[in-house]
């Protein structure tokens, strides 16, 4: 996934994935993904913004293995987001 600068494509993801997380909710990997494109930066530089590690990062991002989720909350309260869990009826 390519970096995103431009500011009003940036916008544009950040109105789109805030509207899809209010309401049917979004993927853990994606939204993480989608949060690193609206500020614009690569793995590396996410990673090391939010003070985790890149493969931590990569393992959330490619939703593989279980992952933490103090890092995980550590990202989402950057952004004032947090896990809900949603069964199926």
């Amino acid at each position: 996934m390519r970096v995103v600068k431009e500011k009003l494509k940036r916008q544009k993801i950040r109105t789109e994935l805030y509207d899809r997380l209010a309401g049917s909710g979004v993927s853990i990997p994606e939204t993480i993904k989608q949060l690193r494109r609206i500020l614009s930066m690569n793995q590396t530089q996410f990673a090391e913004k939010m003070e985790i590690s890149l493969s931590a990062l990569r393992r959330i991002e490619q939703g593989h293995g279980n992952f933490n989720w103090a890092t995980l909350n550590k990202i989402l309260e950057q952004f004032d987001l947090n896990v809900v869990v949603k069964s199926d009826p």
